[in-house]
């Protein structure tokens, strides 16, 4: 298992992986997502087994980095080779590659009345399994309930939406991913 910047001809399939994942609007639109390729900002990583399957991808990485912050933005495996043990292999590709302080991500609430209750809550739970801890942090994206993970590093509720407007500027944030922290009494 390796986890390698994507080649050109890989990102059509992670593309195609991503939108089999996630609905629309937790996705980066392309024109972002090349232009934060160029700056550098974005990395897009592929998940490749050359053993078993050459240099197919069988998933993608999106990691966005700024100072010493690292958002894990985006993380799925084709649906044929989930359950396999793909994702805790990742897990650890992604920790040698980039370290865990300062690494963050966010992940769905689960909620009772979403129509994809069980598989929210295995993803919450695989992230607790490998080390990421809920920081009690909890937000909408697009009013999607997330709360914010962490593996040892704080993280406040401002330094997420200063990480956010320094990557993407605050207008753009602000139309696009509708951002908003719930306070919690």
């Amino acid at each position: 298992m390796k986890l390698t910047k994507a080649a050109p001809e890989q990102f059509s399939t992670i593309n195609t992986i991503f939108q089999d994942s996630f609905p629309p609007e937790e996705l980066l639109p392309v024109d972002k997502m090349q232009q934060l390729l160029e700056n550098g900002t974005l990395e897009l990583l592929a998940i490749t087994d050359a053993e078993h399957h050459g240099n197919m991808a069988l998933g993608g990485i999106i990691v966005l980095t700024h100072t010493k912050k690292t958002l894990w933005f985006l993380f799925a495996v084709a649906k044929e080779y989930r359950l396999h043990g793909i994702g805790q292999k990742i897990i650890d590709l992604v920790k040698e590659r980039y370290g865990t302080d300062g690494f963050f991500g966010e992940v769905e609430i689960p909620d009772k009345n979403a129509s994809e209750t069980d598989l929210r809550v295995r993803r919450r739970n695989f992230y607790i399994r490998n080390g990421l801890k809920p920081t009690g942090i909890p937000i909408t994206m697009n009013g999607i309930p997330l709360e914010l993970f962490t593996y040892h590093s704080e993280i406040s509720a401002g330094e997420y939406l200063d990480f956010y407007h320094a990557v993407f500027g605050e207008e753009y944030t602000k139309r696009i991913f509708n951002i908003e922290i719930i306070e919690t009494e």
